[in-house]
C-alpha cells in the first residue's frame, strides 16, 4: 500500500494493520507530490469530472481556496459523497481510455492482467475480524471469552488457554456479525464461535 505521509497512515494502528495483513506499506517523503505523480493525477481527474457539481470543495491549494469556506458550502453528506465517488469510478472512470494505458480502459486492463496473473484474494471474514474489528480486552476462562452478554469459545481458545492459562486476551468484534470475535494474529488464534 503506497500512502502519504498524513497522521492516520504514520499510526500505530495504521501500521499494525498492514503488518496484521501481512502486507507492505510506502509513503514517500512529505512535499514531494510529484513521487506520488498517479494518485495525485488521479485526484484532480475525480475532482474535475466527478466532483465539480458539489459546492463544499476544498482544492489542490491554500491559493487555490482563497477565501471560499468549504465548511459553509457542504453540499454532500460523507454517505452521498462515497456513493458519487463510487459510482463515477465505477461507470465512468473505469470505463474511459487512458492514455497511460495506451488508450486501454483500466476496466479491460484490469481483465486481461487478471486473465494472465490472477488476483490475491481478499482476506476472509475471519481474517478482516481479526484486523479490523473493535478491539476489547477480554479474560480467558474455561467458558471462553465473554463480550456483550455472549460466551465465545472454542477447542483452538481452550488449548491456547491450557498452554497460557486464564490470561487477558485481546479480542476483536464485528459489530454486523456477531456469530464469532477474533483474535489478532499474533495470538496465533483465527476465529472463536458463540455458544
Amino acid at each position: 500500500m503506497v500512502t502519504d505521509q498524513g497522521a492516520a497512515f504514520l499510526s500505530l494502528r495504521f501500521r499494525r494493520a498492514i503488518i496484521d495483513l501481512e502486507a507492505d506499506a510506502e509513503a514517500p517523503p512529505a512535499g514531494l507530490p510529484a513521487l506520488r505523480g498517479r494518485i495525485e493525477r488521479f485526484f484532480r481527474t475525480a475532482g474535475t469530472q466527478a466532483l465539480c457539481p458539489f459546492t463544499g470543495r476544498t482544492f489542490e491549494s491554500i491559493a487555490a481556496k482563497g477565501d471560499y469556506d468549504p465548511v459553509a458550502r457542504v453540499s454532500l453528506t460523507l454517505l452521498e459523497l462515497c456513493d458519487v465517488i463510487t459510482r463515477w469510478v465505477l461507470d465512468i472512470y473505469h470505463n474511459t481510455p487512458h492514455a497511460g494505458l495506451k488508450g486501454e480502459t483500466p476496466a479491460n486492463c484490469w481483465k486481461r492482467l487478471v486473465k494472465a496473473y490472477g488476483v490475491i484474494p481478499a482476506p476472509d471474514r475471519h481474517r478482516r475480524r481479526a484486523v479490523f474489528g473493535v478491539k476489547a480486552n477480554r479474560c480467558l476462562t474455561p467458558k471462553g471469552v465473554r463480550m456483550l452478554g455472549l460466551h465465545y469459545n472454542s477447542r483452538e481458545l481452550q488449548e491456547f488457554r491450557r498452554r497460557n492459562g486464564d490470561v487477558t486476551l485481546e479480542v476483536r468484534l464485528n459489530h454486523m456479525d456477531l456469530g464469532h470475535v477474533g483474535s489478532p494474529p499474533k495470538h496465533g488464534l483465527n476465529k472463536t464461535g458463540s455458544e
